[in-house]
């Protein structure tokens, strides 16, 4: 596949690639765009994790940042979704294409350093006779640390607190009585209304 940038601004009848990359591995799900130290930077889900490239304004070109990549699949696990920002975390969820083996995984990467890499199941392990599905990207609220996370496949949602100076993740939250999202698109939950009662699962 490819990845190119185009400017619709200058010319809007053409749309002008202004320049384009080949990528080393299949993406199948939308990017995500953030300023990080100064340079625009662009977060890719791609098949074994998760790339970062950046935009250069000035000289309009792509580059690849290859001190950037990140490899969290486990064997049997399939795409990452759509990259989330919080704070410094690019958080992203597992099992974009499904898996029938291992259960999805919310994984957050800090931006500054891809080694300081956390991983938790929400859902725990996958049961036999059961699929994990997960195509939304996971949602972020930075102001109150939390991440949720939908998997369609095993028909539940959770909130997962995060600890933003570590990376550590846990107290993973589920609605009592909601089992299976009405929607695959999780952003319309939003966070959980504070009226909504809870369960919380170690």
């Amino acid at each position: 596949g490819k990845f190119a940038i185009r400017d619709n601004r200058e010319i809007p009848d053409t749309l002008e690639v202004l320049d384009s990359l080949a990528l080393p591995e299949p993406a199948t799900v939308p990017h995500v765009i953030t300023m990080f130290e100064g340079r625009i930077a662009i977060y890719l889900g791609v098949n074994s994790g998760a790339l970062r490239y950046f935009w250069d304004p000035q000289t309009k070109k792509l580059s690849q940042d290859t001190s950037w990549v990140v490899k969290p699949m486990k064997e049997g696990q399939t795409t990452s979704d759509a990259p989330s920002i919080l704070g410094d975390w690019i958080v992203l969820q597992t099992n974009g294409i499904g898996s029938e083996t291992v259960a999805s995984s919310i994984v957050a990467v800090h931006q500054k350093d891809p080694s300081r890499m956390k991983v938790i199941f929400p859902f725990g392990e996958l049961k036999k006779g059961e699929w994990s599905w997960a195509p939304p990207k996971p949602q972020t609220d930075p102001e109150n640390s939390m991440i949720y996370s939908a998997d369609m496949g095993v028909g539940k949602v959770a909130g997962i607190k995060i600890d933003q100076a570590t990376g550590e993740m846990g107290g993973s939250v589920l609605p009592r009585g909601l089992k299976s999202p009405r929607s695959r698109n999780f952003a319309r939950f939003g966070s959980f209304p504070a009226a909504r009662s809870f369960s919380v699962r170690p």
